[in-house]
């Protein structure tokens, strides 16, 4: 829920999102990927305030799976810069 929730966040601040994939690792029940977003925000993101300009931020994303669900995330996040 938290993850499914995180993600309306940022589509509800960024409506023109684009989320892309660079690298994906699975190891047993982790997975771990490298994640660049990018868009134009149009409502403040975790203290980012729109500015009316596109821009792209890249992190990385590792979720511990349970039998059907995510059990616990963590994540790293540089700034957003602008395209």
């Amino acid at each position: 829920d938290a993850v499914v929730n995180l993600f309306r966040m940022m589509w509800d601040a960024f409506p023109d999102l684009e989320v892309r994939v660079e690298d994906m690792l699975v190891d047993g029940d982790r997975i771990s990927s490298r994640i660049v977003m990018s868009g134009t925000p149009e409502q403040e993101f975790f203290g980012y305030r729109p500015t009316g300009k596109r821009v792209s931020r890249e992190g990385v994303m590792t979720f511990r799976l349970g039998p059907r669900s995510f059990v616990e995330g963590w994540a790293t996040w540089g700034p957003f810069i602008e395209d």
